[in-house]
C-alpha cells in the first residue's frame, strides 16, 4: 500500500505492514531545522533479500528496547482514543495525530 498526503503541510508515507515493503527517506532540512524537501523510494522487501547479520542484530537491539518501553506513560488526554484496525488504518484517526505529536515533541521536529 502507498499511501501520500500533504494533510496540514507535513508529508506521510506508508509501506506495508507485513514487511513486504519499507520507505527509504531522505530529509533535507534548513539551518532552522525544518524541512526543505522529502524525498522517498519505496524498496520490495522479498525472500530473495540477503540475510544481514548486522541488520538482524540491530532489529533485535530495537525491539528488545521496544519492550523495555512498553507499558510507559507517554500522555494523557479526556478525548476517547478509537485504535481499531477499521479506523487507524483507513484515516486520520485521533489517536494516530496522538502519537504523531508525542514523536514530534520527543525528537524536537516539524518531520515524523
Amino acid at each position: 500500500t502507498d499511501l501520500r498526503s500533504d494533510c496540514g503541510h507535513a508529508t506521510y508515507l506508508k509501506a506495508d505492514s507485513d514487511l513486504k515493503t519499507q520507505w527509504v527517506m531522505t530529509v533535507l532540512l534548513t539551518d532552522e531545522g525544518t524541512a526543505e524537501s522529502i524525498e522517498g523510494k519505496l524498496l520490495s522487501l522479498t525472500d530473495s533479500d540477503p540475510f544481514s547479520p548486522s541488520v538482524h542484530d540491530k532489529v533485535v537491539h530495537w525491539e528488545e528496547r521496544g519492550q523495555q518501553e512498553l507499558g510507559k506513560t507517554i500522555g494523557c488526554t479526556n478525548v476517547s482514543l478509537d485504535a481499531r484496525e477499521s479506523q487507524v488504518r483507513q484515516k486520520e484517526t485521533v489517536i494516530g495525530n496522538f502519537f504523531t505529536d508525542a514523536v514530534m515533541d520527543m525528537h524536537k521536529t516539524d518531520v515524523v
